[in-house]
């Protein structure tokens, strides 16, 4: 095709020095002037393109096409389409010495190949012009009908971790890491070895979808998807694992069979002779830490302290030994509660606090194996080639215990989870953390209570004795305020005082799919052309056949119809009239004391989504306000149901994707 081009006179042999084409080639605010070789001969150039293939050295001469040196595009002012390279190929050997440039043939491979869409990241977007350029003159030269179009979206980035192929080699080349496959790399090999099952990866891509915002995404997000793909596996093992131990004994003589589960059985046999140990970070020692914090619900060296050990009985803390020169507690002497047994009633003595409870194991009943925890690759966010990688991005524990059968029912490879520490997966020689299990405790309130007085505390880690306590039922039947955050049953409806807001999983607005669609049948939706989806949902009834609707095609749990909720009833939320299935819709938004009439772009704002029992909630969080943190459900503002319908077909506005 190189050889047609010049025939057609589109393209020529250039003579100049790369720092020449550089200065003749312009600037973005000054034109470009041509080359004084732009006017050789078709006869001269195809000569001096034939040299070049075996006659001219590196930097010789480039052929270039003949395009505009005026353009405001840089990469049309005669771009380079051929260049010398004089290097042993691995295929052809050192019989070619000219290479094509990418641009040149990116384009051609996919005419060739049959592609409809190439996907290239937002860098390559100004390089469109060229590559549709390339394609018609492929077209032209080959007599072909197939012309593959450029779509640009954002590169994936993610938050304290680098995903260029460059910068990674040379983390494994300075040996930070211990090759492409270490569990901290963002590749492939790295996140199976670390154990991250594939379903979790697809369930990533399907929730962050496609964009043109250049972000960088949390690497929680990713954390996320893990967790939800590992909560789903049935009958996924569970044991006991204590990371850094901590000796307790006790004087009373118990001995009690637990029966955790079918087929795991726990003997708790205490004595003179007998050790347990528990998870140093669930003893707080006030010589070595200082005061006690108020909402700490473990063990601690203060006297009495109380704890359940899980499955099992109330234990008192009576003793504490300590090293000699670092004043570290060693052991713990305790007394157990014999009638507080796996969640029997507390005693008298029990009831002074409520205790939390703890983890445990028996000497006879562990191994040790070590545990390896990964962190961030780097503590800088947007991570750099002159940033040091994170030093505790791995964590070994040699000392760690874990429960016999751990070792004795798991094969390589396989998941297992480790109760209050995470999941894991075992390679025959030691546990691998595949991800952190969700921290209840750093859940962040989304409205405080100063906001609304009628508005009940997001739970923190603790009960909420100060909130208003909710009656249900008999007389005297108390209602846990914090039932609902611990059921995961939320319902984010309209009533002052009956709802506990917490942090939604957030989806950013430029991420959100949403289409057109047309009811066939029941929850069988056509989404444009031939082209139909099936609804899972369990919560609401199918709207009619014919309903135009708006699908939500990226949604964490799979496509699904887009609600709302107004006075406590689910409201069907349809496109505009004489919208097309399968066209792109986008979301606009306002404040909650801002007039309908003021709808603004969600570039001022920041769009939340709910997902909640298959309903969809939209949740507007206005910024630069003093109370910017408190988010408002968009259907508040509005009066009844018909102004709702006529404010969202507004709400959402079509356009030609």
């Amino acid at each position: 095709m190189a050889v047609w081009l010049i025939e057609q006179g589109k393209a020529y042999v250039d003579s100049q020095s790369v720092e020449e084409m550089r200065i003749q080639r312009g600037t973005l605010t000054q034109k470009g002037t041509d080359s004084p070789y732009r006017n050789r001969t078709i006869a001269e150039n195809l000569n001096l393109f034939e040299k070049m293939q075996s006659e001219l050295n590196d930097g010789d001469a480039v052929l270039r096409a003949k395009l505009d040196m005026s353009s405001p595009n840089l990469n049309l002012r005669d771009p380079a389409l051929y260049r010398i390279k004089n290097l042993h190929h691995q295929r052809t050997g050192s019989t070619w010495s000219i290479y094509p440039m990418y641009d040149y043939a990116h384009a051609i491979s996919d005419a060739i190949e049959g592609i409809t869409h190439s996907l290239c990241t937002l860098e390559f977007e100004n390089h469109r012009p060229l590559y549709d350029w390339v394609v018609d003159q492929y077209i032209k030269y080959a007599t072909i009908t197939n012309k593959p179009k450029q779509i640009e979206f954002s590169r994936l980035n993610l938050q304290h971790t680098i995903t260029s192929k460059r910068k990674l080699a040379s983390l494994v080349n300075a040996q930070y890491v211990q090759g492409w496959d270490d569990p901290r790399m963002p590749t492939i090999r790295g996140l199976r070895t670390r154990g991250i099952p594939p379903a979790a990866i697809r369930l990533f891509c399907q929730r962050i979808g496609i964009s043109k915002v250049d972000t960088r995404l949390e690497p929680s997000i990713l954390d996320d998807c893990v967790r939800a793909i590992l909560d789903d596996v049935p009958d996924l093992p569970r044991a006991f694992a204590v990371i850094e131990p901590l000796e307790i004994i006790f004087s009373e003589e118990i001995h009690q069979q637990i029966h955790v589960s079918q087929d795991r059985i726990l003997e708790f046999c205490s004595g003179i002779n007998e050790k347990y140990y528990i998870e140093r970070a669930d003893f707080w020692d006030t010589q070595t830490q200082g005061e006690i914090p108020k909402d700490w619900k473990r063990f601690s060296d203060d006297q009495g302290s109380l704890v359940r050990l899980r499955y099992a009985y109330v234990i008192e803390c009576l003793k504490v030994d300590r090293d000699p020169e670092t004043n570290e507690p060693i052991r713990i002497h305790c007394q157990i509660d014999p009638e507080t047994f796996a969640g029997k009633p507390t005693t008298k003595r029990s009831k002074k606090k409520q205790p939390g409870i703890i983890h445990w194991l028996r000497e006879t009943d562990a191994v040790q194996i070590p545990l390896i925890h990964y962190d961030r690759l780097f503590l800088n966010p947007d991570p750099t080639e002159l940033d040091e990688p994170n030093p505790n991005s791995m964590i070994r524990y040699n000392q760690a215990l874990v429960e016999k059968r751990a070792v004795d029912i798991l094969n390589n490879g396989e998941p297992f989870q480790f109760e209050r520490q995470g999941y894991y997966v075992f390679n025959n020689i030691e546990f691998r953390r595949i991800v952190s299990l969700r921290d209840n405790f750093s859940t962040k309130l989304s409205i405080t209570p100063k906001d609304n007085p009628n508005m009940e505390q997001a739970p923190t880690g603790k009960k909420n004795h100060d909130a208003p306590k909710r009656r249900s039922g008999g007389k005297n039947k108390y209602v846990d305020p914090d039932r609902n955050y611990r059921s995961g049953n939320f319902d984010f409806g309209h009533g002052p005082g009956t709802q506990t807001y917490l942090e939604p999983e957030v989806i950013e607005a430029s991420r959100i799919d949403l289409r057109a669609g047309l009811i066939l049948q029941n929850w069988t939706v056509n989404i444009g052309g031939d082209q139909s989806i099936s609804i899972k949902t369990k919560s609401l009834p199918a709207p009619p056949i014919g309903t135009n609707v708006v699908v939500f095609m990226n949604a964490p749990n799979g496509p699904q119809i887009l609600y709302t909720q107004h006075c406590q009833k689910d409201i069907l939320i349809q496109p505009p009239p004489e919208t097309e299935p399968g066209t792109r819709l986008l979301i606009h938004g306002c404040s909650a004391d801002s007039p309908p009439s003021e709808l603004s772009d969600v570039s001022s704002l920041i769009s939340n989504l709910v997902l909640r029992s298959g309903r969809l909630y939209f949740r507007f969080r206005p910024l630069g306000t003093e109370d910017g943190n408190r988010p408002c459900v968009l259907p508040s503002i509005l009066n009844d149901d018909q102004t709702l319908q006529s404010t969202l077909l507004d709400v959402l506005t079509t356009s030609s994707s």
